[in-house]
């Protein structure tokens, strides 16, 4: 019987140190996973789902009229917005095919109270179908081109879908 050659396996423990540094570590990571998601990252997603559902044409309205009104000779501004789908969330749905029918139920889940919840998993956001601007300044041809390009960048509408008229009894 020979003696074991104890050179030979310094020499490929050596050849092999960084690969087996590198094997540990991802076996420690599979052991002991990390949620890397900070406090920031967690709000924000909580604020994306909340945003879906508070959606509100009206403060849209008021809000694109209340910007377009600060453009240089608009003057007094009504906005109308029309949305051609609202928002809405596909859940997550069970399907159960039978010999001779299909079944579907919706995927709840039950959280620590006992309360159960709908898994979202797609939010399908509200999609614009035109803008009706009133201004004081709808004449005006060089306010016209200033609103409709505002209004493109805030809405993503086309030239065809917006537009641009003046009051009546405006300047």
């Amino acid at each position: 019987m020979r003696a074991p050659d104890w050179k030979k396996g310094k020499e490929v423990l050596k050849r092999f140190q960084y690969a087996g540094i590198v094997l540990l570590a991802g076996v420690l990571l599979l052991a002991f996973p990390i949620d890397w998601q900070t406090e920031s990252d967690a709000e924000q997603e909580d604020e994306a789902e909340t945003a879906v559902e508070a959606f509100d044409v009206t403060a849209l309205e008021e809000r694109l009229a209340a910007v377009i009104g600060q453009i240089e000779d608009v003057g007094e501004v009504e906005v109308l917005v029309t949305l051609s789908a609202s928002s809405r969330q596909v859940l997550a749905t069970d399907e159960t095919v039978g010999e001779s029918s299909t079944k579907t139920e919706t995927v709840l889940t039950k959280d620590g109270s006992a309360q159960q919840s709908t898994v979202t998993v797609q939010t399908i956001y509200p999609t614009f179908q035109g803008v009706l601007v009133v201004c004081d300044g709808g004449n005006n041809a060089t306010v016209k081109l200033q609103v409709l390009s505002a209004v493109k960048a805030l809405t993503g509408l086309s030239s065809e879908q917006i537009s641009i008229c003046a009051r009546a009894g405006g300047s």
